[in-house]
């Protein structure tokens, strides 16, 4: 995938961004915060596993999708969209 800066984009491609990327953030968090709920049900179950470590393994992932996020946030209201 490649980099984009966000300054250079026009304000509609800016705003196409947005709109790509917002439900990207909510699936991703959404499966993080179930993977989370079923690492911790299975641990209590049946002990440690790798669905244990699951949530850890994909947290960078998710990291990097909320500061990718955050920054077309932070570009969309310095312009006044």
């Amino acid at each position: 995938m490649k980099q984009l800066d966000l300054k250079q984009l026009s304000n509609e491609e800016l705003l196409m961004e947005q709109k790509k990327i917002k439900p990207n953030f909510i699936s991703m968090t959404v499966v993080i915060i179930a993977m989370v709920i079923m690492a911790v049900l299975n641990t209590v179950a049946s002990g440690v596993g790798i669905f244990t470590f699951f949530p850890i393994i994909f947290l960078p992932i998710a990291l990097n999708h909320w500061s990718k996020y955050k920054s077309i946030q932070e570009e969309v209201k310095s312009r006044n969209l």
